[in-house]
């Protein structure tokens, strides 16, 4: 009688043994498998989140540009001197800054619109794997603004071609933005540059002016 006893408390210890086994096992495989995909999965949502940032700020600008066409007419005045050579570069001072407030809103609005978007993608593709990619279960994430976006207008001088300069005028965005995925938070930084306003000058430009180009 205790021999059957001993023999079915040996038999549990060992089902029970196998069962902590596995188990372990099965964890211990859960934690590999994470570690091996968590950075691939934090940077393909980080560069999700980075072209989604940018395409929000270059639909803000388009949609402004839409509305107000006005106010991005007229930015850039170029005088001549009699030897054609340039004399002065003006720029409308006041639009810019209505321009630079107005696109900067308008950016802001649209990053807080794209966080109420889903973005969906499968497990296969993540891991970029030729055999499993666009398979596998559906990983969802969210694109959220961490600030607001910052906005500056710079100028800049480029050659144009022979005895010819590209004077442009471009709104420089600065953003943050983050991925939200169950289990996983992953931010990224957003540059952006939009041209508001160029124009082309014929002619020598002077190095005072090309020397005042904003970077």
């Amino acid at each position: 009688m205790r021999k059957s006893i001993k023999k079915k408390n040996k038999r549990k210890v060992i089902w029970w043994a196998r069962v902590i086994f596995c188990a372990v096992a099965v964890f211990l495989l859960f934690v590999a498998i994470d570690m091996a995909i968590r950075p691939i999965i934090r940077e393909y949502a980080a560069a999700q989140a980075r072209e989604v940032g940018v395409y929000a700020l270059n639909d803000a600008v388009l949609i402004e540009m839409k509305k107000n066409p006005q106010l991005f007419e007229n930015l850039i005045t170029v005088q001549y001197a009699e030897n054609g050579d340039v004399k002065g570069i003006i720029t409308d001072t006041v639009k810019l800054n209505a321009i630079n407030a107005a696109l900067t809103q308008s950016a802001n609005i649209r990053l807080q619109e794209i966080s109420n978007q889903k973005i969906t993608v499968p497990l296969g593709t993540l891991i970029d794997w030729q055999l499993v990619s666009g398979r596998g279960p559906k990983i969802t994430f969210r694109v959220v603004p961490v600030n607001y976006a910052e906005s500056k207008i710079v100028s800049k001088f480029e050659q144009a071609g022979i005895n010819q300069t590209q004077y442009r005028l471009l709104l420089q965005f600065n953003a943050r933005v983050m991925a939200v995925i169950p289990g996983y938070v992953s931010s990224t930084d957003i540059e952006n540059e939009v041209s508001i306003a160029e124009t082309v000058i014929i002619g020598n430009v002077p190095d005072t002016f090309l020397n005042m180009q904003t970077q």
